[in-house]
């Protein structure tokens, strides 16, 4: 027979911002000090000129380093695939300019990602 847990005891804990759980602080009360707000230009312009480091200003540093490889990946095939399509034919010119127009969308979006992720 199964047996169903307690229920959750919520207790104020006197003088604080914390409340104790079963005898214990959560931890995602433990980190309530207000942080400072980032400028979103400041990400913005660092994103403008450095991909993904204007998601790393604001402390997301695993999807900013996400960006910056997304961002050499992207890059680089449309390098390769536009030395390697030079006098190959007509369908090899589209998809070459087709990589370079998703490179350019892919930087254009991760400019505007890091001015609206220092909104949220």
């Amino acid at each position: 027979m199964r047996t169903v847990p307690p229920l959750r005891q919520h207790r104020w804990l006197a003088n604080s911002r914390f409340y104790i759980v079963n005898g214990r602080i959560p931890i995602n009360c433990l980190n309530t000090a207000a942080q400072p707000r980032k400028n979103r230009w400041i990400a913005a312009i660092l994103s403008f000129f450095l991909p993904g480091f204007g998601q790393i200003y604001l402390g997301r540093a695993e999807r900013g380093a996400s960006i910056l490889v997304g961002f050499i990946l992207v890059f680089t095939a449309a390098y390769f695939f536009i030395a390697q399509t030079t006098g190959r034919g007509i369908l090899f010119e589209i998809g070459s300019r087709y990589l370079q127009l998703l490179a350019i969308l892919f930087w254009a979006w991760q400019v505007y990602d890091a001015y609206m992720t220092s909104k949220a």
